[in-house]
């Protein structure tokens, strides 16, 4: 009865042991945040556009830019809305797909969205 119990008690603390690996191997490996900077988001990679994404949202920065001001200040989207009332870019947060995280880099967007009647920023979003 002691060797089943002890025996469960092994197998048990292995499954979290594994679970605790494979969530620690690869699953997360976001980058610090940090301030959003003009040129380092026009000339950085998707990752260092995702460190960024933070500060765009909470910060207010484009709230009220015009479609000019943001082109200006961010670049090219990725993608935009035939009507022209969203930019997306695609940026990378650090988080992957699949077991273990070997599924590569889980991409998400962050979206500036405009007003339809002021044609100015009313919000800006990052979404998978």
């Amino acid at each position: 009865m002691r060797k089943r119990l002890a025996a469960s008690i092994v197998v048990i603390g292995a499954a979290f042991f594994v679970a605790y690996l494979s969530g620690a191997l690869g699953k997360r490996d976001r980058t610090a945040d940090r301030a959003f900077d003009p040129l380092a988001w026009r000339q950085g990679d998707r990752r260092t556009r995702g460190a960024m994404t933070a500060d765009l949202e909470h910060s207010a920065r484009l709230i009220g830019l015009t479609k000019g001001e943001v082109l200006d200040l961010l670049g090219a989207p990725t993608a935009s809305d035939t009507a022209g009332h969203a930019l997306a870019y695609v940026v990378d947060l650090g988080l992957r797909t699949g077991p273990w995280g070997l599924g590569g880099p889980w991409p998400f967007q962050t979206t500036v969205l405009f007003d339809s009647t002021s044609h100015r920023v009313n919000a800006v979003r990052t979404r998978d």
